[in-house]
């Protein structure tokens, strides 16, 4: 979840969506703040989601905030961006958790064969 965010809070743009606001500090956390960012983030596809806005529209958002207007988030669409977030984290973890085992396991078998090359009989 990379590209350009509008703070949701001042309307500064961040690099990530999770990223702190270098203005304010604000760091969306709960699934609906990040669902918020994710909105108010570039253009992206989060599973079969398209996601965000395009960088003209999110110029005028972050004026708009920066002007004191806050952004109004349609409820279904957070509800729907915050459930494609959710799903693609349940999905990475999976593929991360697999990863990590596919690397970890063949070095502690490669760590048990040099214990038992090395260990004194």
């Amino acid at each position: 979840m990379t590209g350009k965010s509008v703070c949701v809070r001042c309307g500064t743009f961040k690099k990530r969506v999770t990223a702190t606001c270098a203005a304010c500090h604000y760091t969306p956390e709960s699934e609906y703040e990040i669902a918020r960012s994710l909105i108010l983030s570039e253009n992206c596809t989060l599973g079969e989601t398209v996601i965000g806005r395009d960088i003209d529209e999110l110029k005028a958002i972050a004026k708009d905030i920066v002007g004191g207007r806050p952004y109004y988030f349609d409820a279904e669409e957070q509800q729907q961006v915050a459930e494609a977030y959710r799903t693609h984290l349940a999905t990475n973890s999976n593929q991360r958790s697999f990863a990590f085992l596919k690397w970890l396991v063949p070095l502690l078998l490669m760590l048990g064969l040099v214990a038992a090359l090395l260990w004194p009989a």
